[in-house]
């Protein structure tokens, strides 16, 4: 919705001003009727490009999602995964976080139940146990 209004309120203040200025040019001289139409135009098409670049800078920032660390280690979903100490995830207690940050809780199996996880939650794992991430991908931090 906000961006709904950013693009609302470029656009109106474009052709505003375009049409201001364009008056103003039109007043000075009567030959030149279309001016005020031509610079509410180009004012216009500059506060939609302008809109568009906001839009998607304010929707890469709200994308960001969860930054990776060094020893983080990325599950797939559908994949399953058995802890060892030569394997890809390691006995010990990990944070599981979701690799979209706007995802709040998620379904993760370990060993045979699956159960919903919030973001940042503690899990102990042992060597032997399996865990296959169920909704989507997970960070094991």
């Amino acid at each position: 919705m906000k961006y709904i209004f950013n693009v609302i309120f470029y656009n109106l203040f474009g052709a505003g001003v375009g049409l201001a200025v364009g008056a103003y040019l039109g007043h000075l001289n009567q030959l030149w009727i279309l001016i005020p139409a031509i610079v509410a135009g180009v004012a216009l098409i500059t506060a939609i490009i302008t809109t568009v670049f906001i839009v998607k800078a304010e929707r890469a920032i709200k994308n960001a999602g969860v930054s990776l660390k060094r020893k983080d280690i990325i599950l797939q979903a559908g994949e399953e995964y058995t802890v060892g100490k030569r394997g890809k995830v390691r006995p010990g207690e990990y944070q599981v976080m979701s690799t979209d940050e706007n995802e709040k809780s998620f379904n993760l199996r370990i060993n045979e139940y699956v159960k919903e996880y919030k973001h940042n939650t503690t899990v102990v794992l042992a060597e032997g146990d399996t865990i296959s991430p169920r909704s989507a991908n997970v960070i094991l931090r």
